[in-house]
């Protein structure tokens, strides 16, 4: 049977392909966090997230897809130090991310027969994608204001409307975030 289409283009949508491969998150950003008191802390800031998945489908026409989302989320943590030494310590950290999808690029090749039919689509993502976390971590300062860390996190997004990735493949996620 041939696959679905979308209106006016010979293109898969996304959801409609039957081999989906989600590569893992990648995510940038700048937080800060503010002592309210000697333990516990506000964190947040601003974070730039990248989605992408491979897609595949077989059969009379063959297509290929990949589709890419870009978004801008801003975190809010509350943080609780659990332990405290001059230069280490390891704090509890739970909250929630609003992220605003930027930009969905969506590029397709189609192999009808003989021939290729290269596609791209560039659309807005509507809505905004809810998550909350929860993470341990581990820093160590080396100035007064200035550390490293290391934080394991567990997340859960929303079903919020969002395009197909992982987040709503899977909307539970572990995670492993780093810096400065």
């Amino acid at each position: 049977p041939e696959p679905p289409y979308n209106e006016g283009l010979n293109n898969m949508k996304p959801e409609d392909y039957s081999d989906i491969d989600h590569a893992i998150p990648i995510s940038a950003g700048i937080t800060v966090r503010k002592n309210l008191t000697g333990r516990i802390a506000l964190e947040s800031g601003l974070v730039y997230t990248y989605l992408s998945s491979k897609l595949k489908t077989s059969g009379i026409i063959h297509c290929e897809g990949r589709l890419g989302l870009h978004y801008l989320g801003i975190p809010l943590n509350l943080v609780v130090t659990v332990w405290e030494q001059p230069k280490w310590n390891i704090y509890l950290s739970a909250g929630g991310m609003a992220e605003k999808g930027l930009r969905s690029t969506y590029k397709q090749d189609r192999f009808d027969k003989l021939e290729l039919i290269s596609t791209t689509e560039k659309n807005p993502i509507h809505g905004v994608a809810w998550s909350i976390n929860g993470s341990i971590g581990v820093s160590y300062r080396f100035t007064k204001d200035w550390s490293f860390y290391v934080e394991p996190k567990i997340s859960y997004y929303f079903d919020t409307d969002q395009p197909i990735s992982i987040r709503t493949e899977h909307p539970t996620s572990f995670g492993l975030g780093g810096g400065i």
